[in-house]
């Protein structure tokens, strides 16, 4: 399990069981598309890139993987204004 270096309650989780790979925020019912293995072992390890848009993934058999991750826009930084407005103005 990894959290989301920028995006609070995002967390990606990785499992043996199901050998899965899935994005969910554990505040809501928000979950991502599943990952599959494509050999069907194990998941041991995640991890988000430091601005939390790609995830990566390693797996039983070497397998090793990394994926785009598409939150809904609410997750997503506000932009900062180019322009700040003149406080003296």
């Amino acid at each position: 399990m990894k959290a989301h270096p920028s995006v609070p309650g995002i967390l990606a989780v990785g499992g043996t069981g199901h050998n899965i790979v899935r994005v969910f925020d554990i505040n809501s019912d928000f979950r991502s598309e599943i990952i599959f293995l494509p050999d069907r072992k194990g998941i041991y390890s995640v991890d988000f890139n430091s601005t939390g848009d790609f995830l990566c993934y390693g797996g039983n058999s070497s397998t090793v993987g990394v994926r785009r991750v598409n939150l809904p826009d609410q997750y997503k930084p506000k932009e900062k204004a180019l322009v700040e407005k003149d406080p003296f103005a």
